[in-house]
């Protein structure tokens, strides 16, 4: 659905050829144009399951559709070129804007049991994916590089705790560096806690942080101008969760944490947060009322 600058409806289009078939969006761009790129999930009844790309022009006129070899599609971002690339669960396939394939390769690397459902893009149109996967027989934040090409560049894995480590939202900054956040579960809830760790460009880990909470769940992240990181999660305080906001230099050293207390009891609300180029910071969740 295209909405005007007042919030009216412009135009809808809805994608389904037949009542046997869903397709399920997870990603959604726009390029210079005002073309905008759906990508997501079409089946039939789960049968030749397969990621989807689908291109309106700016009045919602399909122009074409395109299926990739992954069995999920997960996230998708134009370039300064309006080359459209989409990521998947096996793989990443590269478009023009007519929709014919200028890249694919297939997520190659040690960690292939990973599920990646984070996707950036640098500068230089290096590209990265992260998500969870098994290192040493425990769940551990994995991140991958690729070169504009596709070609694999290296892996990192981040595994703080002796149990499982679930990445659970990712950001990179206008210098290549990737920050993940997640939580860090020793299988016990008074040893959950946000766990954040920055890469650079090369890989290397430049810093980790576990914030000293317990039963803490990291929910987003976000990177201001000046490189400093905010971590959005919820922590238990009593019989209810808090959002806290922590705040980090560029060294992840900690600067303040702000609490809004919104008296949800559930633990895996989601949550979000952005920052504008004022440093404003602005997150959206759920509270109880």
């Amino acid at each position: 659905v295209k909405y005007s600058p007042n919030g009216n409806i412009i135009w809808e289009n809805i994608y389904g050829p037949a009542s046997s078939e869903r397709y399920i969006p997870s990603s959604l761009c726009v390029d210079d144009s005002g073309n905008v790129y759906s990508t997501g999930t079409d089946s039939f009844q789960t049968i030749n399951q397969s990621a989807a790309t689908i291109k309106y022009n700016s009045s919602g006129v399909q122009q074409w559709l395109k299926k990739s070899g992954s069995y999920y599609g997960i996230n998708n971002m134009v370039d300064d070129d309006n080359n459209i690339y989409v990521q998947g669960t096996d793989d990443i396939v590269k478009y023009n804007s007519a929709g014919n394939v200028l890249l694919n390769f297939s997520l190659t690397g040690t960690f292939l049991s990973a599920t990646f459902q984070f996707f950036h893009m640098d500068n230089n149109k290096n590209m990265y994916v992260a998500g969870t996967g098994l290192v040493s027989g425990n769940e551990a934040y994995i991140l991958k590089k690729y070169d504009s090409t596709g070609v694999f560049k290296w892996e990192k894995n981040y595994n703080p705790s002796t149990g499982y480590d679930y990445l659970l939202a990712t950001e990179i900054d206008d210098s290549a560096n990737v920050y993940m956040t997640g939580t860090m579960d020793n299988l016990t809830p008074a040893n959950r806690r946000y766990a954040t760790v920055k890469f650079d460009s090369a890989g290397n880990q430049k810093w980790s942080v576990v914030h000293p909470s317990a039963e803490a769940f990291a929910n987003d992240i976000a990177a201001d101008k000046n490189h400093n990181i905010y971590v959005l999660g919820r922590i238990l305080n009593g019989s209810f969760f808090d959002y806290t906001i922590v705040k980090y230099d560029i060294n992840g050293v900690q600067q303040w944490t702000a609490v809004y207390d919104s008296a949800v009891t559930f633990s895996f609300p989601t949550s979000y947060i952005a920052v504008d180029t004022l440093n404003n910071i602005f997150i959206t969740c759920a509270k109880r009322t």
